[in-house]
């Protein structure tokens, strides 16, 4: 009788176990399948916890690739890289040649993931107006940034009607989440170098 009860309850351990380790496995099962049916939905449902400002201001790099032509969204794009602030300043002179922009970074997880932006330079009241074409309030370019690395966005004064004074504003956006911001000041040349 008593080793009969022991092989009872020895079979019953061994089943409830057995049901634990079915019920894990079906568990892991539904996630797979989720994520083979669904690949990307991680990516879309990603939360921004931080974004941080790095740096800000009139920077020198060294251009790379081939430029960008405009679009209906987007105004002239250069690619540039090894960035290197020279001033940190919301202060920026209406000169040809001076370039400012903002360095930051997203730190969320995980690291080394790559993230969707939308970044945005919003320009002073009345528009950048390209002679002979198109008026542009804003200019946005999409482009994917790697989480936990700093990214760069800016603008640069290669022509003469690039230098808008005013406010100009440079946005960072992931999904409808605006994640950066910063404005700054195009001032002209001869009101920063007047005497205080």
């Amino acid at each position: 009788n008593s080793v009969a009860a022991l092989t009872r309850v020895s079979i019953e351990a061994h089943w409830e176990q057995e049901e634990k380790r079915m019920m894990r496995l079906n568990r892991y099962l539904v996630i797979w399948v989720l994520c083979l049916l669904f690949p990307d939905a991680s990516a879309t449902d990603l939360q921004v916890k931080a974004a941080e400002l790095v740096g800000y201001g009139i920077f020198e790099s060294r251009p790379v690739g081939t430029r960008a032509s405009a679009t209906s969204r987007t105004y002239i794009s250069d690619g540039v890289e090894r960035v290197r602030f020279t001033d940190y300043t919301s202060e920026i002179p209406g000169e040809l040649g001076v370039n400012f922009g903002i360095q930051y970074v997203v730190n969320t997880t995980p690291k080394g993931r790559p993230m969707q932006v939308r970044q945005v330079i919003r320009f002073p009241e009345g528009g950048l107006q390209v002679p002979g074409g198109r008026l542009y309030t804003e200019s946005e370019q999409k482009g994917e940034i790697t989480i936990g690395r700093k990214a760069f966005y800016g603008f640069g004064f290669d022509e003469p009607y690039e230098i808008i004074p005013g406010e100009w504003a440079i946005e960072i956006w992931h999904g409808s989440a605006r994640i950066i911001s910063k404005k700054r000041s195009e001032e002209h040349t001869s009101e920063l170098q007047s005497p205080d």
